[in-house]
């Protein structure tokens, strides 16, 4: 993961040279630093799930907690998002919002509208509890005090979380190992 260089040697400089190869091998082999970039990748992708689920738009009580990375072992950690909402919320509920589809849906079988009572397969249903981010409370009628809603669409927040840990660790491990 170092970043490439170039390094210009005369024969003044070569004993130079080879100590700084000689450290750079050095400081990519130390456990230290590996373990110290795979939590520094984790606390990224951590800390974007938790922005993402807390700002997520979502008709409900949104439940989710993030928790802090843990090492499952040198070369793995784990980001851990539990709650009831979890998967409404990342992967969208219902047919309204057909855009955008979570791009691991099918392969995950997070089929819209096929949970449950498979009330997501309308355009909208009613349900009893928090009316969320656009839930909206019937005031009329026979199901007054319920909530209408459409669903939400697809948050993607572990996923948005992957991708900007992909996309920063290069720059996070010149910052630790160089």
């Amino acid at each position: 993961m170092a970043r490439a260089s170039t390094v210009s040697v005369s024969i003044d400089g070569l004993e130079g040279a080879i100590k700084r190869v000689d450290e750079i091998i050095d400081l990519l082999s130390t456990t230290k630093n590996e373990n110290s970039l795979l939590m520094r990748l984790g606390e990224i992708g951590s800390e974007r799930a938790d922005e993402e689920f807390r700002n997520a738009i979502y008709d409900g009580y949104n439940d989710v907690r993030v928790d802090p990375p843990k090492a499952r072992n040198e070369n793995e950690v784990i980001i851990n998002a539990s709650g009831r909402s979890v998967a409404f919320i990342e992967f969208g509920s219902g047919v309204h919002y057909s855009a955008p589809v979570h791009p691991k849906a099918d392969e995950l079988g997070m089929i819209r509208g096929n949970f449950g009572y498979k009330l997501g397969r309308h355009d909208s249903w009613r349900y009893e509890g928090d009316p969320g981010t656009n839930g909206e409370i019937i005031t009329d009628g026979p199901h007054a005090g319920e909530v209408l809603t459409h669903g939400n669409p697809a948050n993607m927040c572990m996923y948005n979380a992957a991708k900007e840990i992909k996309l920063r660790a290069q720059e996070i491990a010149e910052e630790i190992l160089l």
